[in-house]
């Protein structure tokens, strides 16, 4: 009975985590850090205590996760109204 259960656990565990997502090669990450970099410089380059010209450190956060999400394709333009 006890064995049963413990199986039973296990399986529901290994159901519920999915499919994990895709490493990020590192030329992904080069070209979305290059993006993001273009679209919230630093305002001190090389001090990234400095803080950001535009935007906020979660900004550029967002804006890195949303380009590796999309494989490295950023579509900036708006929509239009």
């Amino acid at each position: 009975m006890m064995m049963r259960i413990t199986i039973a656990f296990c399986a529901t565990g290994l159901a519920l985590t999915g499919a994990t997502a895709a490493p990020v090669t590192a030329e992904l990450a080069k070209t979305c850090n290059a993006l993001v970099e273009k679209k919230y410089p630093p305002v001190q380059p090389g001090n990234p205590a400095a803080g950001l010209r535009n935007g906020s450190s979660a900004d550029a956060r967002a804006a890195f996760r949303k380009c590796v999400d999309n494989n490295g394709k950023v579509d900036d333009a708006q929509p239009a109204k």
